[in-house]
């Protein structure tokens, strides 16, 4: 009996991001190899402007066509089905650009299609009366046919594996031009510049005003327990070893810092009220507010990262922009931001479940609230916050999936594109909510990354040139085919400096001279 080498993706083990992912990855490299029989170029997601300005990104061109198709053939890799997605995918074809020009639009959709489904697709095309260009729809049966009788899938995946297939798609990947990043920055681009955009904020956006990293957080309030935890008198240098030591002990493993220094905190201050030293248990939330804001600068970089997303949600209107702002940060930054550039902004702080106000603009603080002068905030009291801090917090809001902390992130993850910055995308439940949400939706997101150089590793010191930019180059499209299992398209920065200017050719600022 012949063997089956077409991968059966449904029946592996696989979140069905990832099962999208290496279907669409599988269909691409088999079609390319039909393409490389005849002699005959593909290329890995075309970028195609529209009368509207906007990049639209589909995801292979073939100039010369394929098998019987007309060229340039058009792709586009659909896992599952969806009417109205597969609806919009063809009605953009004709927002493109007059200029634009191709004979075929080839759809692969990985589920089974009866003739009168196929039908209604087709009669998409009718109804937009345009005969300049063919629709060609193949579901899994077609392709299965269209790649045994040219004999390509067994090329691919001899092993009926996926380590097989994705070694092949970074080998591909490393050997093209490198040009995902300023393609992503275009798309994400025009997507503000025609519709909203939700904005997700890590601790990297208050860098600049003084504020810590979440490990450098970590090291402020390890000096803090130093202090407190032993009854000596302790010299600058020897707390200040004793508070590397203890960072040092701490950093692999950052939500057991945390759970550790909640900890540590609890048992000072509880020893301090016995002794007759302390008037009272000092919450956990005043140490995290102390050490957040001990060398904030008073928002005197007006280039900063925090002062560009605040100038972009001033410019925002109501059918296109920043629609709302998700952050993890703690701090109220972006808001203090928004009442100096523009007193009579009305901005909602949202920090516990609450009704939203349609005339205000919303600031959602999922892990947490402690604004800078908490007399801000009339109905504010820093006891009565939960903020997701340590392990046991952060196991709390995994498993409750309907908390208004985890249904703001769902919601925005459904409905909007979504750009993150200052984030790394290491938080679980975070990747969680995108895994969850990612086939539910035809939206694509975005983070702004950090390209590694590799110029401060003393492993890479000692190679040439060629083979460490090889090497960086392969890590770097891993690390893109990753975030892009969970639906996020990357944009790299090489340093922190340049992330200012990135968001201002992204969000069409005003360039200071």
């Amino acid at each position: 009996m012949e063997k089956d080498y077409f991968l059966n993706f449904n029946n592996l083990d696989l979140s069905p991001t990832e099962r999208s992912y290496y279907f669409e990855k599988f269909i691409l490299l088999n079609i390319e190899e039909l393409a490389k029989a005849k002699r005959k170029v593909l290329f890995i997601e075309p970028l195609l402007k529209t009368i509207s300005n906007r990049t639209l990104r589909f995801d292979a061109i073939i100039p010369e066509g394929v098998l019987e198709l007309e060229g340039p053939v058009l792709l586009e890799v659909k896992n599952s089905f969806n009417y109205i997605n597969i609806s919009k995918l063809i009605k953009s074809i004709f927002e493109l650009e007059n200029n634009i020009h191709f004979g075929t639009f080839l759809i692969c959709i990985g589920t089974e299609l009866d003739y009168n489904t196929k039908t209604k697709i087709y009669d998409i095309l009718e109804s937009n009366n345009s005969k300049s260009f063919n629709l060609v729809i193949w579901d899994i049966n077609d392709i299965k046919n269209q790649f045994k009788k040219n004999m390509v899938f067994n090329k691919i995946s001899e092993e009926n594996d996926l380590e097989n297939l994705d070694l092949i798609y970074y080998t591909k990947q490393a050997e093209r031009p490198d040009n995902n990043s300023r393609n992503n920055s275009e798309i994400l681009k025009g997507i503000y510049n025609n519709e909203h955009i939700s904005l997700f904020l890590g601790s990297g956006v208050s860098k600049d005003c003084g504020l810590p990293l979440w490990d450098e957080l970590i090291g402020r309030l390890s000096s803090g327990i130093i202090s407190n935890l032993m009854d000596l008198d302790l010299h600058y240098t020897e707390k200040n070893l004793l508070t590397k030591e203890l960072s040092d002990l701490l950093s692999n493993n950052p939500l057991l810092s945390a759970s550790y220094l909640e900890r540590g905190f609890s048992n000072t201050y509880s020893k301090k009220v016995k002794k007759g030293k302390g008037k009272g248990k000092v919450s956990f939330n005043n140490k995290i507010h102390e050490n957040l804001y001990s060398q904030f600068n008073n928002l005197e970089n007006k280039e900063s990262q925090i002062f560009k997303i605040a100038e972009s949600i001033l410019q925002s209107t109501s059918n296109k922009g920043i629609k709302k702002v998700i952050t993890y940060n703690y701090d109220d930054l972006l808001q203090l931001c928004l009442n100096k550039l523009n007193p009579s902004c009305e901005v909602q702080t949202i920090y516990k479940d609450s009704n939203r106000e349609p005339r205000q603009f919303p600031i959602y603080h999922v892990h947490g609230f402690l604004p800078q002068r908490m007399e801000n905030y009339p109905e504010y009291n820093i006891d009565e916050q939960e903020i997701i801090f340590t392990e046991d917090s952060y196991y709390k809001l995994q498993n409750e999936p309907y908390s208004w902390r985890n249904l703001t992130q769902i919601n925005a993850f459904r409905e909007d594109t979504v750009l993150m910055i200052g984030l790394s995308l290491t938080d679980p439940n975070i990747r969680r909510l995108l895994m969850q949400t990612s086939q539910q939706t035809d939206k694509k997101h975005f983070i702004l990354l950090h390209r590694y150089s590799g110029s401060t590793s003393k492993n890479l010191e000692d190679l040439i040139p060629k083979v460490t930019n090889k090497f960086l180059d392969l890590h770097h499209h891993i690390l893109e085919e990753n975030f892009k299992k969970l639906g996020v398209n990357v944009i790299w920065y090489e340093n922190h400096s340049d992330i200012a200017d990135l968001l201002t050719d992204i969000f069409g600022l005003p360039v200071k001279v």
